[in-house]
């Protein structure tokens, strides 16, 4: 996925709720139930880089917006092949009793969820516990979440 700019332009601008937020998964069959056509908690679970919080993009103009991907997509040979990208709308992870922050750096574009961070997860059985239980709330918003294929590598 390549970096994309804020919807307002500005990185470090607050990111509002009507935002869309877009995360990478691999072909890992454990990320997405495709019969179900929703994903599982895994993608949104911090992988070993994620020690401030989940990574994510704020979308730009390279993703169409298309409501009905989810249901398409998920059937699709691409993602079981080269892996996708998950979207989720800002205000249904506020919802969730989560934050999202701008975190540009050299990624434009780029924000964390910081309650969704590897350093508790690693931390305890506990920590682990509380970081999953944040990822199914988020990954339970399959109703508001849309999956798209990942660009095929170049031959």
């Amino acid at each position: 996925m390549q970096p994309s700019a804020s919807a307002g332009g500005d990185d470090s601008s607050p990111v509002q709720d009507t935002e869309t937020l877009l995360r990478r998964f691999p072909s890992d069959p454990g990320q997405l139930e495709k019969d179900l056509k929703t994903p599982r908690f895994a993608i949104f679970v911090p992988s070993p880089t994620d020690v401030d919080g989940l990574s994510l993009n704020r979308e730009g103009p390279l993703f169409v917006r298309d409501p009905e991907a989810l249901l398409i997509l998920a059937k699709n040979e691409n993602i079981r092949i080269y892996g996708g990208v998950i979207a989720v709308l800002t205000g249904n992870v506020r919802a969730r009793s989560m934050t999202v922050d701008p975190d540009p750096g050299d990624t434009p574009g780029h924000v964390i969820i910081p309650e969704l961070n590897r350093t508790e997860y690693d931390s305890s059985r506990d920590g682990k516990r509380r970081v999953q239980d944040l990822a199914i709330r988020l990954a339970s918003e399959a109703a508001k979440v849309r999956v798209y294929p990942k660009p095929k590598p170049a031959k």
